[in-house]
């Protein structure tokens, strides 16, 4: 990421495409979904502090991640007894590093600093560049998970009062590029699949630490995850 190169989540921070000089850049998938959660409620109400734990599908990683999902559960659904007793043998895929069929790998991404994925810099970094806030406190935990398409994000979110979650509810349900659903419909991956706008639920408040709020927001990262947002950027530059 470099400091020069704008990182843009339209909807979010469209103001920062004038600042290019050539390049501006899209944000990783997991990150798009949350800033469309993140972003009014910032502006709202100030963000200090996150903690964010990613639910990433297979398709995050491309069609091979896909078929390696695919070819996996086909094999355990044959043998389903490899299911139980630590029976299932692992089948040394190179796309993650553990079996990915019927099962979730607590670690998206590849291995950096600080014990920390790759993915979950992406989150902390980019968060604090697209939100203009480098004094946010994230503590990012990313998964992936047997899901084709959807990335979804359980964030729990501090802000500099106490926030109410009828107030988060309503700038979330006027939030651009987004939806708001109520718990009656919570909101999954696969509602989200072929879906431009991001969607959002579970919206609650915080109990173990006051004053913050809990929530849910789930994505297409093939669409507002990639090129939607290259397209909504582009519009922009044009308009």
């Amino acid at each position: 990421m470099r400091e020069d190169v704008p990182l843009v989540v339209a909807k979010v921070n469209d103001s920062a495409v004038v600042a290019h000089r050539g390049i501006i850049a899209n944000p990783n998938c997991t990150t798009m979904a949350l800033m469309m959660a993140a972003g009014p409620l910032h502006r709202s109400f100030g963000l200090e502090r996150m903690v964010a734990t990613s639910y990433q599908s297979t398709s995050g990683s491309g069609q091979k991640g896909i078929d390696v999902l695919l070819a996996e559960i086909d094999a355990l659904r044959s043998d389903p007894e490899a299911m139980v007793d630590g029976g299932w043998v692992d089948p040394g895929n190179t796309v993650y590093t553990r079996p990915i069929g019927f099962n979730v790998l607590p670690l998206a991404g590849s291995m950096a600093d600080a014990g920390y994925t790759d993915e979950e810099w992406k989150l902390v970094n980019e968060t604090r560049k697209i939100l203009d806030a480098p004094g946010i406190r994230i503590e990012p935990t990313c998964v992936r998970v047997p899901t084709l398409v959807g990335h979804g994000i359980a964030a729990s979110m501090w802000f500099g009062d106490a926030v109410d979650p009828a107030e988060a509810r309503a700038v979330l349900a006027s939030a651009p590029g987004a939806q708001l659903w109520d718990d009656e419909k919570v909101p999954t991956a696969l509602d989200s699949a072929g879906l431009d706008d991001v969607l959002i639920g579970r919206v609650r408040a915080t109990i173990g630490d006051p004053g913050g709020i809990n929530l849910w927001v789930v994505g297409d990262n093939l669409r507002k995850g990639a090129a939607l947002n290259a397209v909504e950027i582009a519009e922009l530059l044009l308009a």
